[in-house]
Formats: structure tokens, C-alpha cells, sequence
């Protein structure tokens, strides 16, 4: 999801009818220029160079998120918003849900935090670009997020409170306090009413994930294995 406003012009995207590593390229109405959808970069044309602002977004379970915003909208190209529609997961099994990671963006730069690393963790404290952040993954939900783990000018580790396999609350070690793990809230304890900043944090199937990102980091990768699999796939025709 992004922000169709650049240098002070609102823009109206469509699609273009063809994909570039899986992933489908739009063009804007105004001028024709080409965009990674992934990136929000504009590839070709007048506005070349350019991107968008990208804007925080969940890939989430519906049951979760209509338990969360109750008086949430829809939009939706249905004509009818069905049973059928409101109760399909995101992500069938774990199996499919496993080739996902959640990719970090911090001033422009890029981590993938892959769900296989994720979920026996829960939680991964960690620092990029000098942010310290916390990716989060929420099992019942179908859903990674991320925060900046600090508050009121403290840096936050965080540790997993679990109920029967499901991430139930979120633990500060610092002062004990429980957080909302997709709200970024705290609940109860001394830092109660504080809110964790969100990141932008998107989730991306992790073998496409070079093709959009190569000089990006991978959580649990070395710096050398990065450089080695971008050189790799460059070199492939």
C-alpha cells in the first residue's frame, strides 16, 4: 500500500497487463510511467527514478482484524461481501505460509525476516539502520509486524507470553509491561497507554525477494552469503 500523492500531484494507477518476477508492473494514468508494484519505484518512463511513500499495512486474517477494528469497512470488487469471503484465511497451510517473509523497510533500506525464522521465535529483537526493532510474528493471525522498540527514550527487548501456541501478549523485560502484538499498545504494567511506533513491514514470498531487493539483508544470512547470492542471480541470463 502506498501514498498516490507525489511532489504534489495525485496519481491514478492501473494495472499493466504483465509481470516482472512475479509481481505485477502498473503504470499511472498521467503520464504512462511503468512501476514495480512491490518497490512503488517507477522503472520506465517521465517519472523514472521516482517512488512512492510506502504506507503501513497487514496481511491479516479477517476473523483477527474484524475482532480488532469491529467497525471496520470493506472494499471489495464483489458485489456482496459473502460468508464465503469473510471467512478465508490468508494463508492456507503452513506450508505456504512458511515460503513468506516479512520485508522491513527503514530509510529506504530493506531486511526479509523470513516466517520460518520467525515463528518458533515469535519475536526478533533486533536493530536495523540504527532502529531498534522488534518483527513479530502472530501465529493465530496469520500475520508478522514490526515496531521500534523504543519508548520515552528507552530501548525495549521483548520476549513472547504464549497461551496454548497462540502469541498472546507481548513482555518488555525492562519493566515487565504487556503489549498488544498487533495493536503495538500496552496493556498493563508501568508503561500502560504507551504505543510502539509501527514500521513499514510487508509480507513477500521469500524466493522473489532478491529480484526486488538485491543488496537487501536477510535475518540469519551472513553479509558474504548476501553478496554472493546477488552476484549469483545478476548472473544468471
Amino acid at each position: 500500500m502506498y501514498r498516490r500523492e507525489l511532489d504534489g500531484k495525485v496519481y491514478d494507477f492501473d494495472h499493466c497487463g504483465y509481470v516482472y518476477e512475479g509481481s505485477f508492473v502498473m503504470f499511472d494514468k498521467q503520464t504512462g510511467s511503468e512501476w514495480i508494484h512491490v518497490t512503488a519505484e517507477c522503472v520506465m518512463g517521465p517519472l523514472k527514478g521516482k517512488s512512492l511513500d510506502l504506507e503501513i499495512a497487514q496481511v491479516i486474517t479477517w476473523q483477527k482484524w474484524e475482532a480488532l477494528h469491529p467497525d471496520t469497512t470493506v472494499f471489495s470488487s464483489r458485489r456482496r461481501w459473502t460468508e464465503r469471503s469473510r471467512n478465508r484465511k490468508a494463508f492456507s497451510t503452513k506450508s505456504s505460509r512458511m515460503r513468506l517473509g516479512l520485508n522491513v523497510v527503514v530509510a529506504h533500506a530493506s531486511k526479509l525476516y523470513p516466517y520460518e525464522s520467525l515463528e518458533p521465535q515469535k519475536v526478533i529483537n533486533d536493530v536495523f539502520q540504527k532502529t531498534p526493532l522488534a518483527a513479530v510474528f502472530v501465529p493465530q493471525a496469520d500475520c508478522a509486524v514490526a515496531w521500534v522498540r523504543n519508548v520515552d527514550d528507552r530501548t525495549l527487548t521483548f520476549e513472547p507470553i504464549t497461551r496454548e501456541g497462540e502469541l498472546h501478549r507481548l513482555k518488555d523485560k525492562e519493566t515487565g509491561s504487556l503489549w498488544g502484538p498487533l495493536t503495538g499498545e500496552c496493556v498493563e504494567g508501568t508503561l500502560m497507554g504507551k504505543q510502539l511506533e509501527p514500521l513499514v513491514a510487508i509480507a513477500i514470498f521469500v524466493r522473489r525477494y532478491r529480484g526486488f531487493y538485491p543488496d537487501g539483508e536477510v535475518f540469519g544470512t551472513k553479509p558474504s552469503e548476501k553478496s554472493t547470492r546477488a552476484q549469483t542471480r545478476k548472473a544468471q541470463p
